[in-house]
């Protein structure tokens, strides 16, 4: 198969393995799945789906030299993902650690086809599960690994200030990035630089930033009523978000806090800081990066990081009134 990578360009994948995992109905299912909750209801451009993502993981490994082990796990490593991605910790109260995913994520993937898949082609399922038999495609904040890699450059392709120069800066980025060992390096200072840079411009204003925040809350509002309400229920979640929503929409009519909620969930809103009866009030969990470039970490490198970086990797706190 042929696949023309939004990111990375076109590639042929040919192991039936892969080739089965990617038409497999849980990793089909992310298609349904946005990497930004309800993204495109607050900002006036897309969003990549999990799909998108796991695919790109999956394609950057494979153009490193990663075992087909590590790419098959970098294809199914969101498949536990509930709709709206993240949402679901704030449903939960656990916000500021966005973890839901990984705790459950091999309960998920052992009720689901993809064991059946592994073993056919002789893929040892356990060993998939272990995030410490593949360190590139998982680490720990700062360090960067396939998977904020991607996700970095994918949500650049399509941020409206960056689309004069994405497509250029992605071609330098992987032409500067190589692996040594377990760990990716960036060759080139420069480009580190501005990596570090276009990771924290997005994380502050799309992952962690004000409209985000004002966005979760609201769609974790709804969600909650529609849970205690009945209208959904929490296996729900394992849908796509249409399938969610299209669950919601036909109580409208008859609830009118739904359709508030509904209201405030689906429309964006300005607000702004307070400190008194705050309509959102919630913790943001916020990444950084701290790439090594070389033999040495970034922040070795440019010493007025280390404390920028220490600020930026702790969670974003917002007290925010709604202007209706």
């Amino acid at each position: 198969m042929i696949y023309a990578e939004r990111v990375y360009g076109k590639i042929e994948i040919n192991e039936p393995v892969l080739l089965e995992l990617i038409n497999s109905p849980s990793v089909q299912r992310l298609k349904g799945v946005g990497h930004g909750a309800y993204f495109s209801k607050y900002f006036p451009y897309k969003e990549p789906s999990r799909f998108d993502h796991c695919l790109g993981v999956m394609v950057l490994l494979k153009k490193f030299g990663a075992s087909i082990e590590e790419q098959v796990a970098g294809l199914i490593h969101d498949v536990s993902h509930t709709a709206f991605g993240h949402i679901i910790d704030f449903i939960l109260g656990s916000g500021h650690l966005q973890n839901f995913q990984d705790n459950r994520h091999e309960e998920f993937i052992r009720r689901s086809g993809i064991p059946t898949i592994l073993q056919k082609h002789g893929v040892d399922f356990n060993s998939i599960l272990e995030e410490k038999n593949f360190p590139l495609l998982e680490n720990k904040l700062p360090d960067i690994c396939a998977d904020r890699i991607d996700y970095s450059l994918r949500w650049l392709t399509y941020y409206p200030p960056a689309k004069d120069f994405a497509q250029e800066f992605i071609k330098i980025f992987l032409s500067s990035l190589r692996v040594n060992g377990n760990k990716w390096v960036i060759t080139d200072l420069k480009t580190a630089k501005k990596f570090v840079n276009i990771f924290s411009q997005l994380n502050l204003e799309i992952w962690a930033g004000p409209s985000t925040a004002v966005m979760t809350v609201t769609l974790a509002n709804l969600l909650k009523y529609s849970i205690e309400k009945h209208y959904i229920t929490m296996k729900d979640l394992d849908l796509t978000e249409s399938d969610v929503e299209s669950k919601i929409t036909p109580h409208l009519k008859s609830d009118n806090r739904l359709k508030v909620f509904f209201q405030r969930a689906t429309h964006p809103h300005k607000f702004r800081d307070t400190q008194t009866t705050p309509d959102i009030q919630t913790s943001m969990k916020s990444r950084a990066i701290d790439p090594w470039v070389g033999d040495k970490r970034y922040s070795e490198l440019v010493p007025e990081y280390k404390p920028v970086l220490e600020k930026t990797l702790k969670p974003v706190q917002y007290s925010l009134k709604l202007v209706e």
